[in-house]
């Protein structure tokens, strides 16, 4: 049986290339196409299909740190450029993204929620 906890889990986490402090456990969806019918003023076409792309998110919380600006960070920028290095040496690069919600900043936990939408998602693997 192998012994996969220390492949498991995030190593680092970069924001605008600000290194990020994070609870290790960031979720990425990709951005996919999903098919659809095709519809017309009678209803749906046989064998007619639309596509329509969906945006990929990145969910993560971030751990406060003296020195770093989390407010400014998500305020100041409009695009934000997301690396995601795993302990397996894979890596997430989520490039163009934006904000999908208001960041939710918890003063009693020191964390900040933050969820970003894009349409960029790369997975590179070691």
């Amino acid at each position: 049986m192998a012994n996969t906890q220390f492949l498991q889990g995030v190593s680092s986490v970069y924001i605008n290339d600000i290194m990020m402090q994070t609870n290790e456990d960031v979720q990425v969806s990709v951005s996919n196409v999903l098919y659809d019918f095709a519809e017309s003023n009678n209803g749906p076409l046989a064998n007619v299909l639309k596509w329509n792309k969906e945006a990929g998110t990145v969910r993560m919380t971030i751990l406060h740190y003296t020195g770093l600006d989390y407010t400014g960070l998500f305020t100041d920028n409009d695009l934000f450029n997301v690396v995601i290095n795993m302990r397996s040496g894979d890596s997430y690069v989520a490039s163009n993204c934006i904000l999908a919600e208001i960041p939710n900043h918890s003063a009693l936990n020191g964390t900040s929620e933050i969820s970003f939408k894009t349409m960029d998602i790369k997975f590179d693997q070691a």
